[in-house]
């Protein structure tokens, strides 16, 4: 059986995480940020992966976009690449959010709505590829990204995210195979 270690790019993804699948090393990676290379992602993760020292496979790996030019799926696969020169050989999961954890948070309007106690509808768009924070702090302008962050994604539904993120259903699509009592449904309904 599978014992994943997760590394993410903030807190509130962390925190999110040890609610979600407790029992599991959850690590920041502790690089990130619009101007950050993948090269340089990449290296920090394959000193975080070596300290596992094969104990926990397979390695999740959640980052953000942020701004840069290149999709989710490039982020992606420039990660993949730049792990692949540095001799790291586990099997790595990548979900590269489009653009922040905040659009896979804005995934689930219903959730979003009932924690921001709003009665009237979210607008029905896509936020994907949109700055998320901010799309955020428009609608509910006292945010704060490790309280009410971590209890929005915590408490997400996963099958409302996966309808309405395409960075989020390719993210799931690519951990299918984990055990996770979060997309148990998820599973059940595809």
């Amino acid at each position: 059986m599978s014992r994943p270690a997760f590394f993410v790019d903030g807190q509130t993804e962390q925190r999110a995480l040890q609610q979600l699948c407790s029992g599991n090393p959850i690590r920041l990676i502790g690089c990130n940020g619009k101007t950050v290379s993948m090269s340089a992602v990449a290296k920090r993760l394959a000193t975080h992966i070596k300290l596992l020292n094969n104990r926990n496979f397979p390695i999740v790996v959640i980052i953000d976009r942020e701004a840069r030019e290149e999709s989710a799926e490039e982020v992606k696969k420039e990660l993949l690449n730049e792990l692949g020169i540095l001799g790291i050989e586990d099997e790595i999961l990548i979900g590269v959010c489009d653009r922040m954890i905040e659009n896979w948070i804005l995934a689930d309007r219903d959730n979003f709505k009932k924690y921001i106690n709003r009665k009237s509808n979210l607008p029905k768009v896509t936020y994907e590829g949109t700055k998320g924070k901010s799309e955020v702090k428009k609608i509910f302008p006292e945010y704060h990204e490790t309280t009410d962050g971590v209890t929005l994604l915590a408490t997400s539904n996963p099958e409302e995210m996966n309808r309405n993120s395409t960075s989020f259903n390719s993210f799931v699509k690519t951990i299918a195979e984990l055990p996770c009592t979060w997309l148990e449904n998820l599973w059940e309904n595809n």
